[in-house]
């Protein structure tokens, strides 16, 4: 088998060329690392480089033929194209790379891409592949986007896990001084809250508790305000923040609450507090691509109690 070095210098051959081809960079170097990996060294380095042109598919169906892989390395292989292809999706939908980029092809973590490959090319549900695909197309983007930990987690959860943290996501809040967390209080559906106490266990989020006197919470299109304790004591509130492994895969799913949730957390509140106001975003403010919230409420004109006082489903 060609060593490590072998691969990097194969891949990193055609980088000029690579690096202006967004919709089909990420196959290319991945149908060069999968060559390298299963042709246990029958192949030459030209050969090899000539592959970075070729279907992936086509490459992985001759290799079966010539018995140079197995039906399951077959099985692999093809998983990891349909990543590899989804990857490329996400990659050029996000616009064209910084100028970093290339120099990530030329520092190309050959250890990180091994780990990535053994577990992502088990996966053979599309919704799933599509987490993977994300993962890879971010750490194409930007090196050092998604540790071996992150990979190890997502490689041990099952497919019902991956669910309920796209759930989780859905009921993620930006909450002041603290950051992006799921509320706890709120999220009472018992296979949400259980699906937390997984996710504590597995290293993706962590309990938290404080007594508040003020609370923020927001989205990207309403923000909700408590002030003034109705008992004039402090207010306990229960909350999960996201570990550094949590955040990075956080970022394979869509951050997007639903307005009526948030109401429905504007009225928990209200029970607690004598001075709730709602408010919605700015419309001249634009939304970035990230995953915090920072936007511009319109402070001025808070939101009919009418329009969100019925959404009162916790």
């Amino acid at each position: 088998m060609p060593d490590a070095t072998t691969f990097l210098e194969i891949a990193n051959s055609g980088i000029n060329f690579l690096a202006t081809q967004a919709p089909t960079i990420i196959t290319a170097y991945g149908t060069a690392f999968v060559a390298w990996l299963f042709m246990r060294g029958n192949t030459s380095k030209s050969e090899l480089a000539k592959l970075q042109a070729a279907d992936f598919r086509e490459i992985s169906k001759k290799m079966l033929d010539n018995r140079d892989i197995n039906h399951l390395e077959y099985y692999k292989l093809n998983n990891f194209a349909k990543i590899a292809q989804k990857a490329d999706e996400i990659y050029g939908e996000s616009g064209p790379p910084p100028k970093e980029a290339q120099e990530f092809f030329k520092e190309f973590d050959f250890d990180w891409f091994m780990r990535f490959f053994e577990a992502a090319s088990n996966v053979s549900d599309e919704d799933m592949q599509t987490l993977w695909a994300r993962i890879l197309a971010g750490e194409f983007r930007e090196k050092e986007s998604f540790s071996l930990r992150a990979i190890e987690i997502l490689r041990n959860m099952a497919q019902w896990e991956a669910k309920r943290f796209r759930d989780v996501a859905k009921e993620t809040v930006h909450f002041s001084a603290v950051g992006l967390c799921a509320i706890n209080e709120v999220a009472n559906i018992f296979f949400r809250s259980s699906a937390m106490y997984i996710f504590e266990e597995i290293g993706l989020m962590k309990r938290r508790s404080e007594n508040r006197t003020y609370i923020n919470f927001s989205n990207r299109n309403i923000c909700v305000i408590a002030k003034r304790p109705s008992n004039n004591k402090d207010v306990k509130i229960n909350y999960y923040t996201f570990t550094r492994v949590g955040a990075e895969l956080l970022k394979t799913v869509k951050v997007e609450t639903d307005d009526k949730w948030l109401f429905g957390l504007a009225n928990w509140l209200d029970d607690r507090f004598s001075d709730v106001k709602v408010y919605k975003k700015n419309e001249f403010v634009e939304i970035d691509d990230d995953d915090d919230f920072h936007e511009d409420f319109d402070y001025e004109n808070p939101i009919s109690e009418n329009t969100w006082k019925k959404y009162y489903h916790f």
